[in-house]
């Protein structure tokens, strides 16, 4: 009895070692740059952003928002995956990569021009869906409302993107779907922001 104690708490034991021994992988929204990319405004780079467009905030499902991903199983169940992480919580990791994105996209190369007199922007961003299936698709439905940071009146454009990106085998291309999705709602965001002269006579991409 005592033989059979002994091997049934080396089994746990080892069992419990052999699950904490799983490797931990991060990932992040932020795209990597590309070879020779520098960011505007940086050393070496003449660019300037042609107009500023401020992410305030980004609102997303607190259930949502978390460390691990959140996975859409093909039955319609949720599961957390608890070895496959955000390096940030996902409000934080989403307002960083739009923030980057929008910085992209708004460079200038001549720094010059009426657009970079133009008053700057401010983005609020309502995540309603944010789906993650391996192997399935990346999904991203959001609203967000674009304004004038100086402007007396509160109101703004409201928009929404509806971005589904199909995605192949593993958690790195999920993410990288996810990092799509993202590019796509930051593309439109600054269609509106290189044109806006006035929110009344805006309309949504």
């Amino acid at each position: 009895m005592k033989n059979i104690f002994s091997r049934t708490i080396f089994a746990l034991v080892f069992l419990v070692a052999g699950c904490a021994s799983e490797p931990l992988h991060y990932h992040t929204l932020i795209p990597p740059l590309a070879e020779g990319e520098k960011l505007a405004g940086s050393e070496g780079d003449p660019r300037a952003v042609s107009r500023l467009v401020r992410v305030d905030s980004v609102q997303i499902p607190p259930q949502l928002d978390r460390f691990e991903l959140v996975i859409r199983r093909s039955d319609g169940g949720i599961d957390l995956s608890e070895n496959e992480l955000w390096i940030a919580p996902l409000t934080g990791e989403l307002k960083s990569a739009l923030s980057l994105e929008l910085e992209r996209r708004l460079a200038s190369t001549s720094g010059q021009g009426e657009a970079r007199n133009a008053p700057p922007l401010s983005v609020q961003v309502d995540v309603e869906r944010f789906e993650s299936a391996p192997s399935r698709y990346a999904f991203i439905e959001a609203s967000w409302k674009i304004r004038e940071i100086n402007a007396r009146s509160q109101s703004g454009l409201v928009c929404r993107t509806v971005a589904r990106e199909s995605v192949g085998a593993g958690y790195g291309a999920l993410v990288r779907g996810h990092q799509r999705a993202v590019i796509l709602i930051a593309d439109q965001i600054a269609a509106i922001a290189l044109r806006l002269d006035s929110i009344d006579a805006a309309t949504c991409p």
